[in-house]
């Protein structure tokens, strides 16, 4: 008798379920500031994947001597989430804050803008985007947009490049 062992399973109800939620988290941060279940969306994502990490351990052999990767990925997977809930909290925060921004977050909204839209911006001879020619002070609805863009960017590339990472392990280990 030959066993072998199936990775259909794995692949369809596992893998690709945890990919694409994994990048649900991260667009979480392009929907609009106005809709009002953006940290509900977060929360139900983060608790998807304590569903799958659940299902998951009742799924592996109690006798394993070494944790499995998909164990490892889903609990970074898990760990991003609760960041990317976090994050989503208080770019909310700072979107609904009164008042003068403090300088430093001025400056990085200035900064960030000039580095996203060149064209809006005035330059210098040289055609570099000049920061100092921009006079209008940031709010703290801007301050959350160019953060809530950062975070966009940020948790896209960390979640595309653990799952890369995750990939090339499972095809050198195949």
């Amino acid at each position: 008798m030959t066993m072998t062992r199936q990775p259909s399973y794995y692949v369809y109800y596992l893998i690709i379920p945890i990919t694409l939620l994994s990048l649900l988290s991260s667009l979480v941060f392009a929907l609009p500031m106005d809709y009002g279940d953006k940290v509900a969306l977060s929360m139900t994502i983060l608790l998807s994947f304590g569903v799958f990490l659940t299902q998951m351990t009742n799924e592996m052999p109690r006798t394993s001597q070494q944790t499995s990767y998909l164990t490892i990925y889903l609990t970074s997977l898990l760990t991003l989430s609760s960041l990317s809930v976090a994050m989503m909290i208080l770019i909310l925060r700072f979107h609904n804050y009164r008042g003068k921004v403090p300088q430093v977050l001025q400056k990085c909204a200035v900064l960030w803008k000039c580095k996203c839209s060149k064209s809006k911006l005035s330059t210098d001879p040289a055609g570099d985007v000049n920061p100092h020619t921009y006079t209008a002070d940031p709010t703290w609805k801007d301050v959350s947009t160019r953060l809530e863009a950062m975070c966009l960017r940020v948790f896209l590339f960390l979640n595309i490049s653990l799952g890369v990472v995750f990939l090339t392990v499972l095809a050198v280990l195949s």
